[in-house]
């Protein structure tokens, strides 16, 4: 007659088999890993034309010089005009997002559309729940995202989604007493895609740079001089395998500074406009590899003079965008 083991020793024997390869249980497979390769750098700028009399936007594209200049014709929904939301190109420099504007209810919303104009996709609706502005686009866990403000009761609120508007998430940061960050104002991902930086309305009227983790956490001062009160984020990028950033201290005339992603080591880019313009403080613009800055000027009386680009270091110093009139405004999107 068989006896049957007890069942204490069946559990030490099943132990033991777990040690021994014998009886080791096949272990998942790792998930495969995706690199991620950017395109080549394009040398092209993508920026909109603003006609002040009529209030119309326009979208170009040109060479870094301004030359080659051509108009993106969007084939926008019926009752959707171009809004004044900076343009950004996508991840894989193949498509346009842009902000569209309601005929009939005034709401901003994101869509996309390829280089030549055609293929018009809403990502993100705007409506009662406030205006909704494209900010730029970057990686997540290797998830291509899109980073973008909800506009609402003259402040701004920070989201996120999938490149194709998915997955919709508001980033939740805690801000300092009586501060708000501004309407319309620039939000901009480190090139890691783990900080967020944007310009804050402190409660002492001063306008300072600060970050936070794309989660929300970690608020951080970044550009915040007390000898200076105002200031604009512009872009981030990457020198020397180090993270940079590039803003507008608007002080006085303005100046474009650039620093470390934390704000140390601030400097001043050094370069000497034609009387009568100034520099302006629409967000400056960088070239993928960290060595132009692209920038709006302004002439007597704030009207437009012309768009500028020069090296990190201030030389090199070029016209590249000039207005047809004084009522003309040129707002540069993205170097790409």
């Amino acid at each position: 007659m068989t006896k049957s083991l007890p069942s204490n020793l069946i559990l030490f024997v099943l132990a033991i088999c777990g040690i021994f390869t014998g009886c080791k249980k096949n272990s998942p497979s790792p998930k495969p890993t995706t690199t991620i390769t950017p395109p080549a750098q394009q040398n092209k700028i993508v920026y909109l034309d603003y006609l002040i009399g009529p209030s119309t936007y326009t979208l170009w594209a040109s060479n870094y010089d301004g030359s080659s200049a051509q108009q993106v014709n969007i084939a926008l929904p019926a009752n959707v005009k171009l809004g004044g939301g900076l343009p950004k190109i996508s991840l894989d420099d193949k498509s346009i997002y842009f902000d569209g504007i309601s005929t009939i209810s005034n709401a901003s919303s994101i869509y996309s559309c390829d280089m030549t104009g055609g293929n018009v996709k809403l990502l993100v609706a705007g409506g009662n729940a406030g205006l909704a502005g494209i900010m730029g686009a970057y990686y997540a866990n290797q998830q291509a995202k899109i980073l973008y403000a909800v506009y609402a009761n003259y402040a701004e609120e920070i989201w996120t989604a999938n490149a194709d508007g998915s997955n919709q998430k508001q980033i939740n940061v805690v801000l300092p007493a009586n501060s708000y960050i501004p309407s319309m104002t620039q939000l901009v991902t480190s090139p890691d895609g783990k900080t967020v930086f944007f310009r804050l309305s402190l409660a002492s009227g001063n306008h300072y740079i600060y970050s936070c983790g794309i989660d929300g956490s970690n608020l951080t001062p970044v550009a915040n001089n007390a000898s200076d009160y105002s200031y604009y984020m512009g872009s981030a990028f990457i020198a020397g395998q180090q993270a940079k950033i590039v803003y507008i201290n608007s002080k006085g005339s303005g100046k474009i500074m650039i620093a470390n992603i934390d704000g140390s080591g601030a400097q001043t880019v050094n370069y000497t406009l034609p009387y009568p313009a100034s520099t302006g403080i629409d967000p400056p613009m960088i070239s993928p590899d960290g060595k132009t800055i692209f920038f709006n000027a302004f002439g007597l009386n704030g009207n437009e003079y012309a768009a500028y680009s020069c090296n990190t270091d201030g030389t090199n110093l070029k016209q590249i965008l000039n207005p047809a009139t004084g009522y003309d405004v040129f707002l540069i999107g993205q170097a790409f």
